[in-house]
């Protein structure tokens, strides 16, 4: 992909690196991240050296420092089950953003896509966490939210301790 990008003479900065080693920026120089598919393989223990858990608090702990206050980050995952779900969404909390996982399509197998929608600093009135999609396109309701924790439209969580 970076030389796909450096063949079109994209502009910006191009980076490779290791999200599990941290992102190696100065603080608050972002206005936002977004990202697709990349987070949950830091679950992964691909090499001896490879331990998720410190890898994770790398990438979020870097990621809250790059962020200026109130910016938000939204990181489409794929978690394998809700184990993975929660290791991710505890270590974002835990790194000081708020926020919570959204799901699309909460109830279909193919069309069903969860991101976490984390905002840079201590929740706020003005940061909430947007609802997620059903079938007709239309957006949840809390109504809509199962019982299955599986299943849930949106699910908030805060720092644990």
């Amino acid at each position: 992909m970076l030389d796909i990008a450096l063949e079109l003479e994209v502009e910006g900065d191009l980076i490779l690196g290791d999200l599990g080693q941290g992102l190696g920026l100065r603080p608050g120089i972002l206005d936002g991240a977004i990202s697709f598919s990349a987070v949950q393989w830091l679950c992964n223990a691909d090499k001896s050296c490879h331990e998720p858990r410190i890898r994770l608090k790398a990438f979020f702990s870097s990621l809250y420092r790059c962020l200026g206050r109130g910016a938000r980050a939204v990181l489409q995952v794929y978690p394998e089950y809700l184990a993975q779900r929660e290791l991710i969404l505890g270590f974002a909390m835990q790194a000081g953003f708020s926020g919570g996982i959204v799901v699309d399509y909460p109830h279909s197998s193919q069309r069903r896509k969860e991101y976490l929608v984390l905002t840079c600093g201590p929740p706020s009135l003005s940061t909430t966490t947007p609802a997620g999609k059903r079938e007709d396109g239309e957006s949840c309701s809390d109504e809509d939210s199962s019982e299955d924790e599986e299943n849930q439209t949106v699910s908030n969580s805060r720092a644990l301790d």
